[in-house]
């Protein structure tokens, strides 16, 4: 099975060393409707990604780069920011519950519960945001 990328071309606004800011406008997945001029819930955004460079050709800025980071790092993220804090807060309800605690105590024990896992994620944001980088594929002539 082939992998695959997540990629955004975007103009190089900031260089140090390999290290690459670049503005992408993010669209939101209406704007290429027909409607979207007319419509107010479609939008886009202009967003600044740091991406690093391999090359010895680094862009300078203003150049055209296309950016890139692997799919497998978009679900690990999800899992990471939504799957596993549902399942501890499911699980720790689950728990309270079966223990004999009200239901409002049970879902205060999984709101609390949640405070512990976002804490280590903070501690490890160094070790998680060397992780989860986007690279530069090339530059667009």
């Amino acid at each position: 099975m082939a992998r695959k990328d997540i990629e955004h071309s975007g103009i190089v606004v900031g260089v140090l060393g390999n290290k690459l800011d670049v503005q992408i406008t993010s669209n939101s997945a209406c704007s290429s409707c027909s409607a979207a001029k007319l419509c107010t819930a479609s939008e886009s955004k202009q967003k600044i990604i740091t991406a690093y460079t391999d090359d010895n050709n680094i862009p300078s800025v203003g150049s055209q780069v296309i950016i890139f980071a692997h799919e497998s790092l978009g679900m690990k993220a999800v899992f990471l920011a939504y799957v596993m804090p549902l399942i501890l807060m499911v699980l720790s309800i689950v728990i309270a519950n079966q223990l004999g605690t009200s239901e409002a105590v049970s879902g205060l024990v999984g709101i609390v519960a949640l405070l512990p896992y976002f804490i280590i994620l903070w501690l490890f944001r160094h070790k998680l945001d060397k992780e989860f980088t986007f690279k530069t594929k090339n530059q667009i002539m």
